[in-house]
């Protein structure tokens, strides 16, 4: 949603902090800690758990996809990953985030009232799966393209193995342990929660159509999505309030 506002010194118009801020997004503790409805909640646990795993803090660091957390609701919303972090095998990790933790969460028969429980799956299970995802075939691209589970289980496992040899590839000159931020164009780390993502989505039963790793990016980047047509008819309207603005007609703003 492009739109132009022009702003000039001196306080002739409004300052570019006049206006408030529409405040950032944020999600429930108890919703993405246990009952996501939404494929945003997936990306959201997924950057926890990223960031529970090789992130600066690991006993409160939360990474949401978007929005912010206390550091109350960070902790409570870490406990549902604890025993995950206490291994460094990536087959392990997978089956204690999406098995022995689902099916914990499944156990709870009176939380699940009048609607379908979530699904676990094993690393076993998920690499023999050949569910096709929405984005195979057809002139689709790379980065467009929705894993399966048996590709999620090996992005996983692959993107786990490089993350967690960076992390302990050394220490810092204070001898601190290296930690690791998550960026939204370093491969691995984006090929890590997509991959956590789209198989939380489905274990929960939520349409993970739009978990590649391109809307993954989008997501946890917080990227609005621009085009050609979109900047250049933008541009235009700049164009024209400069031209109001040099000729003189500041009431035409």
């Amino acid at each position: 949603m492009g739109y132009v506002h022009p702003i000039l010194r001196d306080r002739q118009t409004e300052c570019f902090e006049c206006q408030p801020r529409p405040p950032p997004r944020g999600f429930a503790v108890c919703t993405v800690r246990s009952n996501p409805t939404e494929p945003v909640h997936c990306v959201a646990w997924a950057k926890l758990l990223f960031s529970r795993l090789w992130g600066a803090d690991s006993s409160s660091s939360a990474a949401t996809a978007t929005g912010t957390t206390t550091a109350g609701d960070k902790n409570d919303v870490a406990k549902s990953i604890v025993g995950i972090v206490g291994e460094r095998n990536p087959v392990e990790v997978f089956n204690k985030a999406f098995d022995v933790e689902i099916k914990e969460l499944a156990g709870a028969k009176k939380a699940w009232e009048g609607r379908k429980p979530p699904t676990p799956i094993s690393f076993e299970q998920a690499m023999i799966t050949s569910s096709k995802g929405t984005g195979e075939g057809g002139m689709a691209l790379v980065d467009q393209k929705v894993w399966n589970d048996s590709e999620c289980a090996i992005k996983f496992k692959e993107s786990f193995q490089v993350l967690e040899a960076r992390a302990a590839g050394g220490e810092t000159e204070k001898g601190q342990v290296v930690v690791l931020e998550w960026d939204k164009d370093d491969d691995p780390a984006l090929d890590f929660v997509t991959a956590c993502a789209a198989l939380r989505a489905r274990v929960f039963g939520i349409n993970s159509a739009s978990l590649s790793r391109f809307d993954v990016k989008a997501i946890a980047g917080n990227i609005i999505p621009a085009i050609a047509t979109t900047n250049a008819v933008v541009a235009g309207l700049l164009a024209n309030e400069a031209v109001k603005v040099v000729a003189g007609k500041k009431d035409l703003l």
